[in-house]
């Protein structure tokens, strides 16, 4: 799998260390329970600003607190070698995870987590753990 790379001591866990920024958005992330938004845009590796693709991601909203809110998202991100795919509950304000559920390509067997920093309206911070098989 390219990209930057951290791994567990028995190599079990490649890391995708990305940086999203938005180009669209649908809908209203602070409307009401039952509120469907999303957005897409691109992708780069962080350290090196290296582009890697793109992401979209769809969410409805389930709860809202007076603290914020929380979403059941689907997320793909479409890079050089595959796709991936992740869906959770994503509570706002961030940081958040979701559960890597699958890919394409390099990506056939993926499966893991990735953790979400959400910089609102402009970009996002994604660190996805793929889980080798």
């Amino acid at each position: 799998m390219p990209a930057s790379a951290a791994r567990h001591d028995d190599g079990s866990e490649k890391v995708l260390d990305l940086t999203t920024t938005l180009a669209q958005m649908f809908g209203n992330s602070r409307g009401p329970v039952g509120s469907v938004f999303g957005g897409s845009g691109t992708t780069t590796k962080t350290g090196t600003k290296e582009p890697f693709g793109t992401l979209g991601f769809v969410c409805t909203i389930v709860a809202k607190t007076s603290a914020g809110s929380t979403q059941l998202c689907n997320t793909g991100f479409d890079t050089p070698h595959g796709q991936i795919t992740l869906e959770g509950i994503s509570p706002l304000p961030s940081p958040f995870q979701q559960a890597i559920t699958g890919g394409t390509g390099k990506f056939v067997t993926a499966r893991g987590y990735a953790q979400f920093t959400v910089v609102p309206g402009t970009s996002a911070h994604s660190v996805l753990h793929l889980l080798r098989t």
